[in-house]
């Protein structure tokens, strides 16, 4: 005789395929993507301000120097010009009517043709009344101000940027 045996009442039904919830993988896939523009961005952003950073090195150190080399070819010593700030700024004090010192329009000519100043920064400076203050301007890598009055004369601050 043979037995059948009844069916388990305990069977493990087949296993379906489980997919993952929509939800978590929808909301995953732009968090991803915006670590990966994040990390981009960044690593973007380093790269420009370092080569930058390399690039106004440069041209400021040449012009360190070459405001001392317009001091000592465009004026005697001791004579209303002056470098300072470890040769990053030139002074340039053009005698008035009530000064003792100072230097001449001619060596204040000088400077500017030696730093290459655009005519329309010369002509900013020579243009400058007493009642306009105190005036700027830029050119390469240079930054400049001044301020002139009939008494005090012309007083020109040039600066390495």
């Amino acid at each position: 005789m043979s037995y059948i045996s009844p069916p388990a009442l305990f069977d493990e039904a087949p296993a379906l395929p489980v997919e993952p919830p929509r939800a978590n993988l929808i909301s995953v896939i732009p968090a991803v993507a915006v670590a990966a523009l994040a990390l981009f961005g960044a690593g973007w952003y380093g790269g420009v301000t370092y080569a930058t950073a390399e690039h106004d090195a440069k041209p400021a150190a040449a012009q360190v120097g070459r405001l001392q080399q317009a001091q000592t070819t465009c004026a005697e010593p001791n004579a209303g010009v002056s470098v300072a700030d470890g040769g990053r700024t030139l002074t340039v004090d053009v005698k008035g009517e009530e000064d003792f010192v100072g230097t001449t329009t001619g060596t204040l000519d000088c400077v500017l043709q030696f730093l290459e100043s655009p005519a329309a920064v010369t002509q900013h400076i020579y243009q400058t009344r007493a009642l306009d203050g105190r005036q700027q301007n830029t050119w390469q890598t240079y930054a400049a101000s001044w301020s002139y009055h009939p008494d005090s004369g012309l007083n020109l601050i040039v600066q390495a940027k």
